[in-house]
């Protein structure tokens, strides 16, 4: 699904705390690049050095919708003010179904809104894509049938897919939850009821996430499809209640694997990037090392590219030539990590195994961890048939 070409946004660069105990997942947020062979090989400035802004062309959160963010979509008028798609020429009459409300985000190559269905006054997600970003409609049209077919508990579902003279509309399940980054975020270093100190996820829903993380991975690649870009910012919470299950989220940079074909393109996020794609050669893999880091992160509220002297973090440049190091090896912050379980570093350790042969698959983790499958193994033995 590798069809959408993204423009980069400007927002601001989140202050970042230095001090071992405050460094929290929250002020690491880097962008999802599309980059070529001399990206930050021209002497360029890397978006993260002081006094610059980040660049992403990931949607960003804004406060309000607006008539003129509708206007430059080429969003009809009759739709921005909250009538039915169905208004739009040349979409089927099927389309009478649902409202657009407000704006939830905005990237480069469209828009999200919230939406309701008529027939059943379910809350829905409205994403506007452009049709000039599209590199070959044919190709996106023939994914978006395989992408309706996709049906797993932890991948949000794509309900319906409009289009009009301008835009496509991809009518998809809402979660209400935020994102798994925001939640990772509120569990930075900080002392219990007792007095102790304690990060990151509670060991219970760390356990049923990684489950969940592993489940949806296996079942895509069950289906022949990489994500290439699994990261906290792309996993919701389905719900506002504790423990509500999470759903994998943007198919943007995802892609059909055919027979043996080894990858090439060099996308993802740079925070989670696996080091073969870096390479140009690479499999389905990335997205365990991807699942690897965001269970990093979500153990400890921080990600393991620091310097460990003091704790300071890389800028992405530093990310990135250490990704090209063979003999790369990664840093854990050894007091945060003696705050959780042996069993949750083995399971981040065996998924961010940086050589890619020696790496496991995602239904391969599920099937042989035992601590896993105790602790995180969703109630009623939910398994996909990509595991089982």
């Amino acid at each position: 699904m590798t069809i959408l070409e993204d423009v980069p946004i400007e927002i601001a660069l989140p202050t970042r705390a230095t001090d071992p105990d405050s460094i929290a997942i929250l002020s690491r947020s880097y962008s999802t690049m599309r980059m070529g062979d001399e990206s930050l090989e021209k002497g360029a400035k890397s978006p993260h050095s002081p006094g610059s802004q980040m660049l992403s062309p990931k949607s960003y959160v804004s406060g309000t919708s607006s008539r003129q963010d509708l206007e430059q979509l080429k969003v009809p008028w009759e739709v921005r003010s909250g009538t039915s798609v169905a208004d739009f020429d040349n979409i089927a009459p099927t389309t009478n179904d649902y409202t657009m409300d407000e704006e939830l985000g905005v990237g480069g190559f469209g828009a999200v809104y919230r939406g309701k269905s008529k027939k059943t006054n379910r809350d829905v997600a409205i994403k506007i894509i452009k049709r000039e970003r599209l590199h070959s409609e044919d190709t996106f049209q023939e994914e978006l049938k395989v992408a309706r077919k996709l049906a797993h508990p932890n991948i949000v579902r794509l309900h319906a897919s409009y289009k009009d003279e301008a835009n496509y509309y991809l009518v998809m399940e809402f979660c209400t939850g935020g994102t798994l980054a925001k939640l990772v975020g509120s569990k930075s270093m900080q002392k219990d009821d007792l007095g102790l100190w304690c990060v990151g996820l509670e060991v219970p829903l760390f356990a049923r996430y990684a489950w969940q993380m592993l489940s949806g991975a296996a079942y895509l690649h069950h289906c022949k499809i990489v994500h290439r870009d699994i990261k906290l910012e792309n996993y919701m919470i389905q719900g506002e209640y504790d423990g509500a299950p999470l759903k994998l989220i943007d198919m943007g940079l995802a892609c059909r694997m055919k027979g043996r074909t080894r990858l090439q393109d060099v996308v993802g996020t740079v925070l989670t990037m696996a080091p073969e794609v870096r390479s140009k050669d690479y499999d389905e893999k990335v997205d365990v090392w991807g699942v690897g880091m965001c269970l990093y992160m979500s153990a400890v509220c921080m990600d393991p590219w620091f310097n460990p002297a003091d704790f300071s973090p890389m800028e992405e440049d530093q990310i990135l030539e250490a990704l090209d190091d063979p003999n790369l090896k990664l840093n854990y912050h050894e007091k945060r990590w003696n705050l959780k379980p042996q069993d949750v570093r083995d399971l981040v350790e065996a998924l961010l195994v940086v050589d890619p042969t020696q790496r496991p698959r995602a239904r391969q983790i599920m099937s042989t961890n035992k601590w896993l499958q105790r602790n995180g193994k969703d109630s009623g033995g939910v398994c996909c048939c990509a595991i089982s």
